[in-house]
């Protein structure tokens, strides 16, 4: 890349704490990346370096990145997420958050069985002759257990934050046991256990705090407080911590956000302290408190989505909007997209779930026929092959 001034700048600085907040497409990964190029070029170590970013994808990509930029020494690196980072900490020292080194690292369809045969066990839901477990009753349970541990709460604050009724918890303690029993972690646990694992014995945070001289955090405004007080300890030693982040990744002050217990409130009107919904990954929710509010202008274009029963809402074009699985699938088979891999080049095909690279939808149509005709007329135009069953076709 050809970095421009402000680039340059971030490129140039290699210690002390940093900020670096840029709009998408701004060439942030790629910045980073020559930034890292630039600290083994003034003779940092390798292993010396660690750079955390939020999905396997963006792992992935800068793995990729880095070893064509500096070559072998990106084999010695530490690119990864902030879950796979904590899994390589808790593996080194199973022992002390009471596994064993084979331990097994629970996805979230293994976790909400396990959380409902706790259920179950409590008695009132779930089992023969006994009515469904109540979804709004399960949902309360991950709000807790993901609040009592991503928030860094006692179970006093967690309790008094998330309303839980009967049972609810004894069966979320009942849950974190038998986890244990099971020799197994949630994707949550990993990073509390981690975390709590450092608090309690300084000695093994700073093994890991004198080992990461350079750290870079990607996407920091999506740091929830457990991983906030992660970096916090990783960086406490040398204080080399360059954070970089998106801020304009929001909706409009008149929309309105989720509460607890089906409530809602305008943006404009929340609080610090209050307790809002937020996407949690893999088409879940989560309820996360707001630490503080900090009202910005923005000018630009906004985008409105809107569902089949008529529900809206606006965001910044960048914002994540996500949607259920089973909706995805409806759109999918009716969609027109422009795909592209480092292998095949651009192609045009109907789903986003074939590709490995990037991808851009073209349109979504009412039938099948609408779709190819469209990826017909850009096949034409512009000469892109179409993906067909046996791969790429003129």
């Amino acid at each position: 890349m050809t970095p421009n001034p402000q680039q340059q700048a971030v490129i140039e600085c290699l210690s002390g704490p940093a900020m670096v907040m840029a709009v998408p497409g701004s060439g942030k990964t790629a910045t980073v990346t020559e930034r890292i190029k630039a600290l083994v070029a003034s003779g940092a170590e390798p292993k010396s370096i660690l750079a955390i970013t939020f999905t396997n994808k963006a792992a992935d990509e800068m793995r990729k990145r880095v070893a064509e930029a500096v070559g072998d020494a990106a084999s010695f690196m530490t690119l990864c997420t902030f879950h796979s980072l904590c899994a390589r900490i808790i593996r080194a020292n199973a022992p002390l958050v009471g596994l064993t080194i084979g331990y097994t690292i629970l996805d979230e369809d293994d976790s909400e069985r396990l959380l409902k045969s706790c259920i179950r066990r409590a008695g009132d839901f779930g089992n023969p002759g006994q009515p469904a477990i109540p979804k709004q009753y399960l949902n309360a349970l991950k709000q807790y257990l993901e609040g009592l541990r991503n928030d860094c709460l006692t179970e006093a604050q967690a309790l008094s934050e998330y309303s839980l009724q009967g049972k609810q918890k004894a069966i979320a303690d009942e849950y974190l046991l038998q986890l244990k029993k099971n020799n197994a972690i949630d994707f949550t646990g990993l990073l509390s256990e981690a975390l709590r694992l450092f608090n309690e014995r300084p000695d093994i945070r700073d093994l890991y705090a004198n080992r990461f001289v350079h750290i870079s955090v990607d996407e920091v405004q999506d740091t929830n407080v457990a991983q906030y007080e992660m970096v916090k300890h990783l960086a406490s030693k040398h204080k080399n911590v360059l954070v970089v982040g998106d801020l304009d990744q929001c909706v409009p002050v008149d929309e309105m956000v989720g509460l607890p217990g089906g409530k809602s409130k305008r943006l404009g009107e929340i609080v610090e302290g209050d307790l809002v919904a937020s996407a949690a990954g893999k088409g879940s929710v989560a309820f996360s408190r707001v630490l503080k509010v900090i009202p910005r202008d923005y000018e630009g274009r906004l985008v409105r989505i809107t569902t089949e029963s008529g529900k809206s809402v606006r965001a910044t074009p960048n914002h994540a909007l996500f949607g259920m699985a089973t909706m995805l699938k409806y759109l999918c088979k009716r969609m027109a997209c422009l795909a592209f891999e480092e292998l095949s080049g651009y192609y045009l095909c109907k789903t986003l779930g074939r590709h490995e690279g990037k991808a851009w939808v073209l349109g979504v149509f009412e039938t099948d026929d609408e779709a190819m005709s469209c990826m017909s007329d850009h096949a034409f135009a512009y000469g892109i092959p179409v993906l067909g069953p046996a791969g790429p076709r003129g």
